[in-house]
């Protein structure tokens, strides 16, 4: 069991990026799934576009008001601990961003295509 976990406590950064790369494959895969799917028909497209006017306008404003908080946060990090944990929470808080603009943009996606899924399939 101690072999185990000095073996991990030794190569966590690559196990780690293994298992980021391997849940992108999996996320690529099922957004492929989801963008070949029936998109519904024109009036199920314009209500599915308007969400996502809606959606975009409501993680535009998320931004803001996230961008403030996390530069003082940066900033502080920075000061009062060292500027390499400061680069490293800003590169975690710009991987969740686009994480968030991409999930949302693929929700909005499959929600249009589970409504036309449904009609199909009554």
């Amino acid at each position: 069991m101690a072999l185990i976990l000095a073996s991990l406590a030794e190569n966590g950064i690559a196990i780690s990026l293994a298992c980021a790369a391997v849940g992108l494959v999996a996320a690529l895969w099922l957004i492929k799934g989801i963008v070949g799917s029936d998109a519904g028909n024109e009036k199920m497209r314009f209500i599915a576009e308007a969400v996502q006017k809606g959606a975009a306008a409501y993680m535009g404003r998320q931004l803001r008001t996230i961008v403030v908080i996390a530069v003082l946060i940066a900033v502080l990090v920075g000061v009062f601990k060292d500027w390499a944990t400061a680069g490293g929470f800003v590169l975690g808080a710009v991987g969740s961003l686009i994480a968030g603009f991409v999930g949302m943009k693929i929700a909005v996606m499959a929600n249009v295509r589970t409504a036309q899924g449904a009609t199909k399939n009554r």
